[in-house]
């Protein structure tokens, strides 16, 4: 199971989520993103502290970051050098070279250095 924890400041909100970001925390996860995103107009989550990740959670991250340019908020992931994201990127397909269109300001996800 996931846990997460929240961190709060004026215009800012850290979501650390640690453990098994899967499909069985998926409602949990994603209510947290959507309401972090009504509070505040800067979104991190923070997933140095996954242990397992899957294609639910790329999916939630992804829909989250287009709702954040739609809105012109910024919502970034911080962990995506951690292996644990990497394995879930490349099973999945999610990785890229370029963003989709809607990344006008190139900040996709899924384009790791």
């Amino acid at each position: 199971m996931a846990d997460i924890g929240i961190e709060q400041s004026p215009g800012l909100e850290i979501i650390n989520l640690s453990g098994e970001l899967a499909i069985a925390s998926a409602r949990e996860i994603k209510n947290a993103v959507l309401a972090a995103q009504g509070r505040a107009d800067i979104v991190v989550v923070n997933i140095r502290e996954a242990t397992d990740a899957d294609l639910s959670l790329l999916q939630i991250l992804c829909s989250a970051h287009r709702s954040a340019i739609g809105k012109n908020k910024q919502f970034t992931v911080t962990g995506c050098e951690h292996e644990v994201f990497r394995r879930s990127l490349m099973r999945s397909g999610f990785s890229r070279h370029i963003g989709c269109n809607e990344d006008t300001h190139k900040t996709c996800l899924w384009i790791c250095n």
